[in-house]
Parts: structure tokens; sequence; C-alpha cells
């Protein structure tokens, strides 16, 4: 080998080395932005001892508060800020350190979970600290944290944004004596019991915010020395795994409704995710990246649920290949995979179903794309107009579409 070929030899081999470090560095970078992109961190506040006339100390909440955080501590959050008796101004700091726990970097779920007293006022919602004793609304701003402020603390964060509100007690004495101190009376008609609806809320996508029981009602607390039935269902499914975030909400609803024979069902209002799919309880397979499928799965546009059930069952006329189904009818068909649905009017609108299962129907809807309706959700049929469809479980695991009508 000459002197010339030598050297050339060796370039190569730097050139080999000095690609394979270059790899190498990539890599580890793209691991470390994958890590802190998967990262999870929550807020988990419990105000029990309330010192005023006005708002009664509860026994709960700091049990509640503390299981909560031993939980997502468990699941595998990153970083999990417990506080318990908080002031409204320490509030406001355990706020500031979950915003600097997002920090600038990428965030799977950023979650804030709070159990304590919280009245409504003009479609707003205010948690109160443990010294909170308001005299009339004027207080508000200053003896309490808003839902406001929090999802404004939440709002970097490009994953799963998650409020979690244990805090629809009764505050009777609280609100009679306000409206008894506020000389305008309009002003005091908008103070109410209970939450605030959810729709007066403008969340931006991948946001999901749970009441403990319907807006303007009153949740329980539970007996002393217990959890609150609300609490006490979200220990017990959270941790099952893999169980979808809107799932895990619609079973722990389901379950608290029957658990106090309909004297409490918990309310959530999620935002459009995109396809994406969030989990409290994840196997290591699950991540971000990882959820939306090839295919994009997008969700489809979510409404009310019906107020009441349809009254027909089983009826599936073919028209022209499909399993027609009319805009002006009532329908309750159960669907497999490969189902074909149209309008009987116009038998061009029509959608092909791709998977059943436990949790959700996923289905093409023609040039559209394809789309994701998960039980207990009312989602939109043909983007064009009726007719609209209601997912729900039967018995044995099959799924249903029910009409609006």
């Amino acid at each position: 080998m000459t002197g010339m070929q030598r050297r050339a030899a060796r370039a190569i081999l730097v050139s080999a080395a000095l690609l394979m470090a270059l790899v190498a560095v990539v890599s580890q970078a793209q691991a470390q932005t994958h890590d802190q992109a998967q990262r999870r961190v929550a807020l988990v506040i419990g105000n029990s001892s309330y010192s005023g006339a006005r708002l009664v100390a509860l026994p709960n909440p700091k049990r509640d508060a503390r299981s909560v955080a031993k939980m997502l501590s468990g699941l595998g959050f990153d970083e999990v800020i417990f506080k318990t008796n908080l002031t409204t101004a320490e509030m406001r700091r355990a706020l500031r350190r979950l915003r600097r726990a997002i920090g600038a970097g990428e965030i799977e779920i950023a979650a804030l979970y709070f159990a304590g007293h919280a009245i409504q006022y003009r479609g707003e919602n205010y948690l109160f600290g443990v010294e909170a004793a308001p005299e009339t609304v004027d207080d508000l701003p200053g003896m309490a944290v808003s839902l406001t402020e929090i999802l404004g603390q939440l709002s970097r964060v490009k994953g799963l944004k998650l409020v979690i509100l244990d805090a629809c007690r009764d505050e009777a004495t609280l609100l009679t004596a306000m409206k008894a101190a506020e000389p305008d009376k309009t002003r005091s008609a908008g103070l109410k019991r209970g939450l605030a609806r959810l729709d007066s809320y403008k969340t931006p996508d991948d946001t999901l915010v749970a009441y403990a029981t319907s807006p303007d009602a009153v949740a329980l607390d539970g007996p002393a020395g217990a959890h609150s039935p609300f609490t006490a269902a979200l220990l017990k499914f959270a941790p099952q795994p893999d169980t979808e975030i809107r799932l895990l909400f619609g079973t722990v609803r389901d379950y608290v409704s029957a658990s106090t024979k309909g004297r409490q069902k918990p309310t959530a209002k999620t935002d459009t995710m995109g396809g994406r799919r969030y989990y409290l309880a994840r196997t290591p397979a699950r991540s971000a990246d990882s959820r939306s499928a090839a295919q994009p799965v997008r969700r489809a546009p979510v409404l009310a649920a019906p107020s009441a059930p349809p009254r027909k069952r089983d009826e599936r006329p073919s028209h022209t290949g499909c399993v027609g189904v009319s805009v002006t009818q009532p329908f309750d068909i159960r669907v497999r995979a490969g189902d074909q649905i149209c309008s009987q009017r116009e038998p061009s609108k029509r959608v092909t179903i791709l998977k059943v299962s436990k949790a959700a129907i996923e289905y093409a809807n023609g040039p559209r794309g394809r789309f994701t309706c998960y039980v207990g959700e009312r989602c939109k049929f043909f983007w064009t107009g009726a007719p609209i469809f209601w997912v729900r479980m039967r018995p044995d695991g099959g799924q249903r579409i029910v009409s609006a009508h």
C-alpha cells in the first residue's frame, strides 16, 4: 500500500468515526427530547381547614388530595406538587410553581386537582383558600382563584391540560350572607351554588375539565374518614392501564351516579384532541408520539347527550348495500366492523364502520377521513347534516349507534 493509499484509508476511517459520533449525538438528543415530551406534572390541593363562619371545615379534601397525589406518583408522573390547607395567596404560589414545572418543554399531561370550597358568579368559578371570608362579590377576585386563572397557567402546555374539581360543596350559608350584604341585587343574582356550566369557558384544544357533579348542583363530601364519592371513583378506575382519559371520566361518571342513586352526576368537558389519546395509567408502549394511528384518527365533533332514549331497536333496513337510517325517525342499531351506514334519503351520504371496541367505534366518513367516537358521546355522522348518532355500550360489549330523535 502506497503512502497516498494509507492516507486515503486513514481519512475514510476518520470520516466514518466522525459520522458515527454525530449519529450518536443526534440519537441522544432525540431521546432526551422524547423523554422531555413525555413529562407529566401535577398540582394536587386539598383544603379542609376552613376557618370562617361562612365556609365550614370539610373533613375529606385533605385525605382525598393525599390519595390522589400518591396515585399520580404511582402512575409515573414526573413531578407531583402536593399541598393541603392553602390560603388563596398560597394557592397562587403553588400555581406559579406548577407553571415553572411545566417550563418551556413539551409536556404530555399537566394536571390540577382541587378539593375544597368553591362557588360560581356570572359564569366564573372561584376556588377558595382556607382563610377566605368574602362579604360581597367584589371580594371574590382577591379571596379566591378563578378557573380562568388556572387555565391560563396551563395555556402553554401542548399536551393534555387536565383540571379536576371536587369542589361543588353546599355553600348555602356563604351565598345567603353575600346576597344579603350586596346592595345591588342584580349583581347578587349571579351568585349560585355549585360550579358554572363548562360551555361558558373557551378552552384550547387538548383540554379536559372535570367536575365532581353537574353544573349548578352540589356534590357529596362523603362520610368522615373516607373519600368523597367522586374521588373514590377516580382512585378506583384511574389506575386501570390503557384507559383513555375520556373513557376514564365516563366510567367515573357512571359509577358515581350509580353509587349515589342519581344524586350526583359528574360532568366533564373535552376540547378537540385531534386524534391524540391520553392515559393516566399507561403501559411502556404508550407514548404521546405513538397514540395516533398511521392514518390519523380525528375526533368526531361532540354534542350534548340525547334527552331521551330512542324508541326503536335493531332496525337494519337495507338500502343499496348499506344500513339505511332516517333523518326524521329514531333508530337504535348494533354496528359491526365492515357495516356501511347511509341516509335513506341520500344514499351517497354514508360511512364505513372500521373498528368496534368497548371504548369507541372508528369509522371512515368518505373522503373526509377517519374518525373516532367514544362511548357516551353523541357525534356528527354526516358532516353535511343529520343523522346524529350517540354511541353506547351493550352488556355483551357490542356498540350501538343511536339517533338524536
